[in-house]
């Protein structure tokens, strides 16, 4: 009998969390992250703000159930054939996942990846990657040069455009500068492509490296 309401207070603690997840979700979308506190998640929900610590311990371990929340829709089955189709897959859900709401980007990039969303995506991806032959650790290690620079570059892709202004300023300081206005008016999506292009042949070559030593002994026994 103790056990079955201790499963009855377990249940209705995860729910009320999750409605405390959906909350600040909506919040998140209607203020963005810098004006989401627990007094305005509580005003939201009709309820006193000292009543959401009893779920979570102040803003960021919210924040970090909201990440793994967000993220969930970058949770996929890739490719495991075909190691690049199967990275390319997993990079362009979380990008789009991460497109999908208002500062999910930011939200993401400032919490600790522990959730078991953040979880399924690691090993999807090394999932991917073990189609390569590599070692695991290098795996690993490549899946989270991949996230960096996925997240990096949300970041940097959600900040302040440059103005009409600034653009005319920095025509005027060198072939540098107008080479990089050049190439940041090609486009979010095409620097995104070319990243995950450098990132997907530094792959093939730790592969290629990888393999040489056996090849060469090989010809050595011959």
């Amino acid at each position: 009998m103790a056990k079955s309401r201790n499963n009855v207070t377990h249940d209705l603690l995860q729910s009320r969390r999750r409605e405390i997840i959906d909350n600040a979700l909506g919040l998140l979308d209607e203020v963005g992250v810098d004006a989401l506190t627990m007094r305005a998640l509580g005003a939201r929900m009709g309820i006193q703000a000292p009543s959401l610590y009893h779920h979570f311990s102040g803003k960021r371990e919210l924040l970090t159930a909201m990440a793994d929340r967000i993220v969930a829709d970058a949770v996929i089955r890739p490719d495991v054939e075909d190691w690049e189709a199967g990275l390319r897959q997993c990079a362009y859900a979380l990008r789009s996942t991460l497109n999908a709401r208002r500062d999910a980007v930011r939200v993401v990039a400032g919490t600790a990846a522990t959730g078991p969303n953040s979880a399924a995506i690691a090993q999807a991806w090394t999932d991917a990657l073990s189609a390569t032959s590599l070692p695991l650790e290098e795996c690993v290690r490549f899946a989270l040069v991949l996230y960096s620079f996925i997240l990096g570059h949300m970041l940097e892709e959600g900040g302040e455009p440059v103005t009409p202004s600034e653009q005319d300023s920095l025509h005027t300081v060198g072939p540098l500068w107008r080479a990089y206005l050049a190439v940041a008016q090609e486009g979010a999506e095409r620097r995104f492509d070319f990243g995950l292009d450098v990132i997907i042949a530094a792959i093939r070559t730790r592969i290629t490296m990888a393999a040489a030593p056996a090849s060469g002994a090989r010809k050595a026994d011959r």
